[in-house]
């Protein structure tokens, strides 16, 4: 039958076409990574080209390429990234100590606070400063200068000694002072 073989030969073509065409390939699913995740849907479907986006938990930074892609051959590549711990530099200040937060290793969050050594004034923040996830203190570290003094402490009636007067003195500076009558007709 002529009519049978030309309604059966398009079906059969169309059947044989469709089993010679190379499957689509896929990928497993994104590896998992510690302390992060891969940016995905839930019931996703990994074929090639598709790419995935990887975050860290924070206290945690990324290190290596942030996004893998799925291969033709049905692997990712790159390898995924790591998930590092935030780790910061010990603080130290100059003529200054740490007076909270004494620490081997700081981690993200930790906190530490500073005071200056005697006859230094501490310039900056007084605040408690944080470890941030780039390495980084917040508020910037404070600096300890050498400390000034107002003269205003000094004797009433009195004049320095070779008249040299600074309004401020620096810390530990020694001055000579002597007093003098004025204007005063007697004293009790």
């Amino acid at each position: 039958n002529i009519c049978v073989a030309i309604t059966v030969f398009p079906v059969l073509l169309s059947i044989l076409k469709f089993s010679f065409l190379p499957a689509v390939p896929q990928c497993p699913s994104p590896p998992a990574i510690a302390n992060g995740k891969p940016s995905i849907q839930a019931s996703a479907v990994f074929n090639s080209g598709t790419s995935v986006n990887y975050s860290c938990e924070p206290g945690y930074s990324l290190t290596g390429q942030a996004s893998i892609y799925c291969t033709a051959s049905g692997v990712w590549s790159p390898p995924p990234p790591r998930c590092e711990e935030v780790l910061c530099i010990a603080p130290e200040i100059q003529n200054g100590r740490k007076v909270a937060g004494h620490g081997p290793v700081y981690r993200h969050r930790d906190t530490v606070r500073f005071e200056c050594d005697p006859g230094y004034t501490l310039i900056g923040s007084r605040q408690i400063h944080q470890c941030q996830t780039d390495d980084t203190w917040d508020p910037p570290l404070p600096v300890c200068e050498l400390g000034k003094c107002q003269n205003s402490d000094l004797i009433l009636m009195s004049v320095p000694h070779n008249m040299i007067f600074n309004y401020f003195l620096v810390h530990r500076s020694i001055c000579r002072y002597f007093c003098f009558l004025c204007c005063i007709s007697q004293l009790t």
